[in-house]
């Protein structure tokens, strides 16, 4: 498994915080349903177009459709993880249910 260091790539880490709310949301509201699926999917697909526009390239031998939206997923999980050890409240709170 490769880990990939979204800021080394500045206009996706952008996209993704810019996502990072109505991420979140589907991923409290929607847990393990057919639209969270939906939206994740989606999701990933914009972010390939994004990177495409700038010109970065995933590896297809380690990145594949399912492999990036994994990376995503941990993302947005390892945001989560943070802010609960922080202690932060105000783009945490609704989060509780998440992860």
């Amino acid at each position: 498994r490769r880990k990939c260091e979204w800021k080394l790539y500045p206009e996706l880490e952008k996209f993704l915080i810019d996502n990072r709310e109505e991420y979140l949301h589907h991923a409290t509201a929607h847990l393990c349903t057919m639209e969270q699926k939906n939206f994740n999917n989606e999701l990933t697909r914009k972010l390939i177009l994004v990177a495409k526009e700038f010109n970065y390239e995933f590896d297809p031998e380690h990145y594949n459709f399912a492999a990036i939206r994994t990376r995503v997923r941990y993302y947005y999980n390892r945001y989560v993880r943070k802010c609960k050890w922080r202690g932060i409240k105000k783009d945490c709170e609704s989060m509780n249910e998440f992860h």
